[in-house]
């Protein structure tokens, strides 16, 4: 769940990044036209782990990096597909009266935590910008995190 996600960032000498930090770090430092973690081309198994109307990966989650052809241009593994990511902000509706700092928004506007990226066992768009919600004590095998320092 998210608090477990967090207390374990913490104790690795991290934490969650904030919801801007990963959408930052999926599109390749924020280049605009990132549209997917690898660039332009259409979600594949090659490119990613994940299961669509069109393209069925697997129902099951994958090794860290399985996908090093889906990579970020930093390197950077499964910024799109195998699982749902925590990120340290609360969910919000739009960005209006976000923080300008790409810090996490703390603030609750409701009782979810946001997410982002998407699970294996989802048709969820693979997208750089999709995100989604959960309750904080919400966990189920398609949610993962990543640390940030």
């Amino acid at each position: 769940d998210w608090d477990m996600a967090a207390d374990f960032c913490y104790w690795a000498g991290g934490r969650l990044p904030s919801e801007a930090e990963w959408e930052f770090a999926a599109r390749s430092g924020g280049q605009e036209d990132k549209v997917y973690p690898w660039g332009e081309a259409e979600p594949d198994c090659e490119l990613a782990n994940f299961k669509s109307d069109t393209v069925d990966c697997g129902d099951k989650t994958e090794p860290v990096c399985s996908h090093p052809a889906g990579d970020t241009e930093q390197g950077l593994c499964d910024m799109g597909g195998n699982v749902y990511e925590w990120v340290a902000d609360w969910f919000h509706d739009d960005y209006e009266g976000a923080p300008e700092d790409s810090a996490a928004w703390m603030e609750p506007a409701t009782s979810f935590k946001t997410m982002r990226g998407s699970g294996v066992g989802s048709a969820e768009d693979l997208r750089t910008r999709n995100r989604t919600f959960h309750e904080p004590w919400f966990s189920y095998g398609g949610m993962g995190f990543r640390c940030s320092r």
